[in-house]
Order: C-alpha cells, then sequence, then structure tokens
C-alpha cells in the first residue's frame, strides 16, 4: 500500500510538472489573452500554406522571394533575417505583456534569452510549415530540384539565425537578473532604471496577484529545470529587474522604426527594394510591436485601442487630405 501511494503521489508530482510546463503555459497564455500577438502568425500562416491571399499572389511572393528581380540565395536570406526580426518582436512584445505573470523569470540568468526559448512553440511550428511549403512549392511549382530548393532554404534560415544571433548577443550583454543586481548593489545605492518613453514605469507588478503557477522551465533547448522559490525576493527588486530589461528591448523597437523609415526614404535605389514579402514582415514586425505599446498603456482595452488605432491609420492613408500627391 505504502509503495502504491508513493508511486500515484510521483505520478501526480509529475503530472504537474508536466502541465505547468513554462512553454505549454505560455502558449495557453497567447491563446487566451493574447489575440493580437496571434493575429500576426495567423497571417502568416494563411499566406505561407496559400490558405490565404492565393487570388492575389500572395503565397507566392514568401514562397519564391525575388530581390533585384532574381529568386536565390540571397534573396531567401534577406527573408530569413526578417522573419529573424518578427520572432525576436514577438518574443519582445510577449515578454513585455506576460512577463508580470512569471515573476521567476527574473531570477534567471539572461532571463529574455530564457524566456525566448520557453516561447518556442509557435515560431517552430510556423518554421517547420513554411520549410515545407517552401520546398514543396518550389519544386512542384517552379520545377527546381530539391536540392536548389534546399540551398534557398539554407539561406533563409543562415539569415534567419544572423539576424537572431545578432539580436541575442546584444540582449546578453545588456539583460539584468538577480544576479547582476546584487553584484551592481554592493552595498551602495543605484539609480533607478527608467523604463523609456513608450511605456508606463509602472506595467509590470501591477497585476502581480495574476502570475500563473510555472513549475518547469526550458533552461535551454536540451535541459529543464524545476523553478525556484521566489518568496524570499521583493517585489522592488524583481521590478528593477523588468524595468531594465523593458528598457534594452525599447532599444530593438526603436531600430525597427528607424529600419522602416530609411527603407521608404531610399525605396527608388534598387538595394533598398527588399523582397515584397520581407517588407510585409518588416511592416508586420513594426505593428506586434506597437500591439505591446498600446498594451503597455491601457491593458486590457488594448485589442480595441489597436483596432481602432488600425483603423484611424487605414483613414488617413486613404484620405486625399494626408496623401502626397506629385504634380510634375
Amino acid at each position: 500500500m505504502g509503495s502504491a501511494a508513493a508511486q500515484n503521489i510521483n505520478a501526480k508530482i509529475l503530472l504537474k510538472r508536466v502541465i505547468y510546463f513554462f512553454p505549454f503555459q505560455l502558449l495557453i497564455v497567447h491563446l487566451k489573452k493574447n489575440h493580437v500577438l496571434l493575429l500576426f502568425w495567423l497571417i502568416l500562416f494563411g499566406f505561407v500554406t496559400e490558405a490565404m491571399g492565393k487570388k492575389f499572389g500572395i503565397p507566392y511572393l514568401f514562397l519564391y522571394p525575388e530581390y533585384l528581380e532574381k529568386v536565390g540565395f540571397r534573396s531567401h536570406f534577406i527573408l530569413g533575417f526578417s522573419v529573424g526580426g518578427f520572432i525576436t518582436a514577438f518574443n519582445i512584445s510577449s515578454y513585455i505583456i506576460n512577463g508580470f505573470r512569471y515573476p521567476f523569470i527574473a531570477t534567471l540568468s539572461r532571463p529574455f534569452y530564457k524566456y525566448s526559448i520557453n516561447n518556442f512553440i509557435i515560431p517552430v511550428v510556423f518554421l517547420l510549415i513554411y520549410s515545407y511549403q517552401l520546398v514543396h512549392f518550389q519544386t512542384t511549382v517552379e520545377e527546381l530540384s530539391f536540392f536548389s530548393a534546399l540551398y534557398n532554404l539554407a539561406g533563409f534560415y543562415i539569415g534567419l539565425m544572423f539576424f537572431l544571433i545578432i539580436a541575442y548577443s546584444y540582449f546578453f550583454s545588456t539583460n539584468l537578473h538577480i544576479g547582476k543586481l546584487e553584484l551592481n548593489f554592493s552595498g551602495k545605492k543605484t539609480n533607478r532604471p527608467t523604463s523609456g518613453i513608450l511605456y508606463k514605469p509602472h506595467t509590470w507588478f501591477e497585476e502581480r496577484e495574476s502570475k500563473w503557477r510555472i513549475k518547469t522551465y526550458l533552461n535551454s533547448f536540451f535541459s529543464v529545470k524545476l523553478t525556484r522559490d521566489i518568496g524570499h525576493y521583493d517585489d522592488e527588486t524583481l521590478q528593477k529587474i523588468f524595468r531594465q530589461n523593458h528598457l534594452n528591448a525599447s532599444f530593438f523597437e526603436v531600430l525597427v522604426l528607424v529600419t522602416v523609415v530609411v527603407l521608404g526614404i531610399f525605396r527608388e535605389y534598387d538595394v533598398f527594394r527588399i523582397p515584397a514579402s520581407a517588407s510585409a514582415i518588416l511592416i508586420f514586425t513594426m505593428f506586434i510591436m506597437l500591439a505591446s505599446a498600446v498594451h503597455s498603456w491601457v491593458k486590457g482595452w488594448s485589442t480595441t485601442v489597436f483596432i481602432l488605432v488600425l483603423l484611424f491609420i487605414n483613414y488617413l492613408s486613404n484620405n486625399t487630405s494626408f496623401n502626397y500627391r506629385s504634380f510634375a
């Protein structure tokens, strides 16, 4: 009886560790609360599976991208680079919107990197589907050889990894965690980090009571660990970590906005005419970051406000009073 009871207890503990596995819980919170973020993924899934925009040839732009009127390694590299930016923006926005639910993440080394690893399900599913669709399309519709399609796909993934390496190298060097904060204190009072003009400084822990239970998480792609108890850390300490990492993330957002502006200004030059699909991804990246900024200010009303903002932007773009007209 004692052995059976012990096995039953162990089974319950194991079940809880599976149910409250961080990647699963992040997927659930996306499905339950982050509908704006999911909207952009659904659109991309629709494009690459040819379920959306086929009448207008949009899937073709993603499955056979052109750069300077040529399809090859470079065009796929640029598209992969832009998708890397989109995935990074998705992780940043998710971190900004959902970070307060998982305060244990602030106690880990490289918290944003660990968060991104655990936020892998949606991006990885997309990449797997996209890889299959791209190879299938290029070998059946464009009649390329299987190895030519794989060569193009390799260009896509090299571009993707190139961006992720650059982005996460930056976050590795700037992200704050408990260990760094304790070293910074060294018995001295440090300045309180600002949160940037895009976000309210009190965002992270206003809803501390809403934190979700997590039992296990991915420490790396090949290592699962138990979460540690954070009861001995005070809220102010955790807030400092989230605020500083929040500020670091805002640098990436500003960089994307600058990129959009530069590409728009110099679009008449061939070198800046990136593949149409990469341009679409860049716009999605900008909007997904706008969604996180809106959420920071209005929280529960974020979806409604974001839709209103999009409708307002659409109104401005269609209103002749705001359009540039050339009389040359």
